[in-house]
């Protein structure tokens, strides 16, 4: 069978081809497309059975994988380097973000706790190519994406826009990493933080408090509904970091600040190990399923 969401891939392939005459007939297709995809992949209901397809995911992973080749060429190709693309980019992070802090961790165990969609699949693969992608832009975007962040989710802290966005997206990264999505997410993280961290200006100090607070914002006591899998009082990074002493945190933060400013592949390589680290370190038991393969979206004409 034909999975959910090849129409979108068809439409995505052709951010590749950035000379092709259609391209901003696409980009106009994705943008008024953008408002039910995402609407139908963040709906907050589970999957009831394995046995049963969920298009969800299927259409998550197009979207995402066809988003990730879109900011990949957004600053190369007049036709994708207009607010809308932006508005387009930003309203994607959100709902990647939104999908990551949908998971409910569960204390003294892992395992897909997705409020709505599973990210138990290369969904969750095109998602972190996605926002590797996205990262990997010029500030300007970062910028607009930060503050739309700090706009939607509701922390327990005041500030800059751009200074709470960062550190939302910051504590989503260590959500995801604690279990909100599979193990095999991680070999993504390395490129993930770099990109951010040039993203931010190679800014060390940035970088550093950033992490800080990411590691201590909650979801207000005064909320009147839960973020996805995120309760009111509850941390946004995940429930580890309630048992983690404040010493060990800083001595976390100090050696991560340290090889942000190393800036290298062996550093960032490093980051991720104690990352993952402190985040409660290697996943057993986990009941997410083997590595898989991206979806195989060629089919012959019948």
């Amino acid at each position: 069978s034909i999975p959910s969401g090849i129409f979108i891939v068809s439409i995505g392939k052709q951010f590749e081809r950035k000379t092709s005459h259609p391209l901003a007939i696409c980009v106009e297709t994705m943008c008024q497309a953008a408002a039910p995809v995402l609407g139908l992949i963040l709906v907050q209901v589970p999957n009831p059975s394995k046995d049963i397809c969920d298009p969800r995911c299927s259409i998550a992973e197009a979207w995402f994988s066809s988003l990730s080749l879109m900011a990949q060429h957004s600053d190369s190709c007049k036709d994708l380097s207009n607010a809308r693309v932006g508005e387009l980019i930003a309203e994607s992070v959100v709902a990647a973000t939104s999908l990551i802090f949908g998971v409910k961790l569960s204390k003294g165990s892992n395992h897909d706790g997705a409020n709505g969609m599973s990210m138990d699949g290369p969904q969750s693969l095109a998602l972190m190519d996605f926002l590797t992608a996205f990262l990997g832009l010029p500030s300007a975007r970062l910028s607009h994406v930060l503050t739309e962040l700090s706009r939607r989710f509701p922390v327990n802290l005041e500030g800059d826009g751009n200074a709470v966005g960062l550190a939302i997206l910051m504590s989503a990264l260590l959500r995801a990493i604690q279990g909100a999505t599979p193990p095999w997410c991680l070999e993504s993280i390395p490129s993930v933080f770099s990109n951010l961290y040039q993203g931010i200006g190679k800014n060390h100090q940035v970088f550093g408090g950033a992490l800080k607070v990411a590691m201590e914002i909650r979801l207000p006591l005064t909320s009147q509904a839960t973020v996805g899998g995120v309760a009111p009082g509850d941390l946004y990074s995940g429930h580890i970091f309630e048992s983690v002493c404040e010493a060990t945190c800083a001595e976390f933060r100090q050696e991560a600040v340290e090889l942000a400013r190393m800036d290298t592949h062996g550093s960032w390589k490093r980051l991720k190990h104690i990352t993952k680290g402190i985040c409660g370190g290697k996943k057993k038991d986990t009941d997410f399923g083997q590595k898989p393969p991206f979806t195989r979206w060629e089919y012959e004409r019948i």
